[in-house]
C-alpha cells in the first residue's frame, strides 16, 4: 500500500502461549501518521484486529525487538538467519516440523531470530533448510561453549573462500593464539 511504514516485525507466537502479532511502526508528522494508520486499518482489516499503542509502549516494544528479547531468555541456542524475505515464513514452517522453536521475523521476513527450545543446535538441519529455501546465511549467536565449539558459528564458506580466510588468519596470527576456533572450527 502507499501507507509507508518505518519498521515491521512478526512475532509468530511462542511456546509460552503468546498469540501471533505483526507489528508495523509509523513515524512522521501526526497528520501523516494518522492518515497512514487509517489506510492500513482498512487494507489489513481482514487479517485481524489492529491496535494503536501509545508512545511509551511502542518505544519499549521496539527496544525489546532491537535487543532480541523474544529469544534472549534462557540458555537455549539462538540463530540469526538471513534469507530472501519471501522465504522466511516457509523456512520457519519447515524447521518447526523438525524441532521445537521460537522465532520472530524482521526485515519483511528476511531476518529470522530463532531459538531451539530443546537445547540442541540443529545446525545441519538449519543450514540445509536455508540452502533449500534459496540460500542465505545461518549464524549461531548463542550456545553453550561445548556445543559452540563443535560447529562453525558462521555459514560455512565455499572452499576457495575458506582457504583464503585460513591463510589470512595464519598471516595475522601465526602462533594461533588469538581466539583459536572461536569463529571458524579448526582456524
Amino acid at each position: 500500500s502507499s501507507a509507508e511504514v518505518s519498521a515491521a516485525a512478526h512475532l509468530p507466537g511462542g511456546s509460552d502461549g503468546d498469540r501471533p502479532r505483526t507489528l508495523l511502526r509509523l513515524e512522521g508528522f501526526e497528520s501523516s501518521v494518522n492518515y497512514r494508520l487509517e489506510s492500513l486499518r482498512k487494507t489489513l482489516a481482514g487479517f485481524g484486529r489492529a491496535a494503536d499503542v501509545g508512545h511509551e509502549e511502542t518505544t519499549s516494544l521496539w527496544k525489546d525487538l532491537r535487543d532480541c528479547k523474544p529469544v534472549s531468555s534462557g540458555a537455549e541456542p539462538v540463530w540469526r538467519l538471513s534469507v530472501a524475505p519471501t522465504s522466511g515464513a516457509k523456512l520457519v514452517a519447515a524447521l518447526r516440523e523438525l524441532f521445537p522453536l521460537d522465532a520472530y521475523y524482521d526485515w519483511s521476513g528476511g531476518l529470522i531470530w530463532l531459538k531451539s527450545l530443546d537445547g540442541s543446535l540443529w545446525d545441519g538441519e538449519i543450514r540445509q533448510a536455508v540452502s533449500e529455501c534459496g540460500g542465505g546465511h545461518a549464524t549461531l549467536v548463542r550456545a553453550d561453549a561445548s556445543l559452540r565449539s563443535t560447529v562453525s558459528v558462521f555459514q560455512p564458506q565455499a572452499t576457495p573462500l575458506a582457504a583464503l580466510a585460513k591463510r589470512l588468519k595464519q598471516q595475522f596470527d601465526p602462533k594461533g593464539i588469538l581466539n583459536p576456533g572461536r569463529m571458524i572450527v579448526g582456524v
